[in-house]
């Protein structure tokens, strides 16, 4: 065989492969004619499209804010605040009763912190749902028995 007509395929392989189903699916239709005459063969030409839902999902982002709790910091957090001002008011040099000062002052924070109201972002997502080419079927008798063959067009 003559190498440019080698070298032709194996660079246009999509190429090939298609003139490759063509041959095999006319290939069939020879091989049901020849026996055509011998057999009973019907094709109905029968062809049907089969398509599918699919979902496009856009993301974006929005900022939710929510109220604080008006009642206050929950004990929890007031004591986290309490020891951790306290723990900030002991190490101020010369303040006598710091840690206490602190303490007051840290449990006041927590419980005014609570109040505020709070902020995230959050990804939600528009949905659009369009109806896609999915495959075909092709639909035939022979020998009294009815055949469907999938294929994409």
């Amino acid at each position: 065989m003559d190498m440019k007509f080698i070298n032709f395929f194996k660079t246009h392989q999509t190429i090939s492969a298609i003139i490759l189903a063509t041959i095999m699916f006319f290939g069939t239709f020879l091989i049901f004619n020849a026996t055509a005459s011998a057999q009973n063969v019907i094709i109905t030409g029968d062809v049907q499209h089969h398509y599918k839902i699919v979902i496009d999902r856009q993301p974006y982002n929005v900022e939710i804010c929510q109220k604080g709790n008006q009642s206050g910091a929950s004990a929890g957090d007031l004591l986290s605040g309490a020891i951790i001002g306290g723990a900030i008011g002991n190490n101020i040099k010369g303040e006598e009763n710091g840690g206490a000062i602190g303490a007051l002052l840290g449990t006041i924070f927590a419980n005014e912190k609570a109040k505020q109201n709070k902020c995230f972002v959050e990804t939600r997502y528009d949905e659009t749902r369009r109806e896609v080419y999915d495959y075909s079927t092709f639909t035939f008798q022979f020998e009294g028995k009815t055949y469907t063959t999938k294929f994409i067009k």
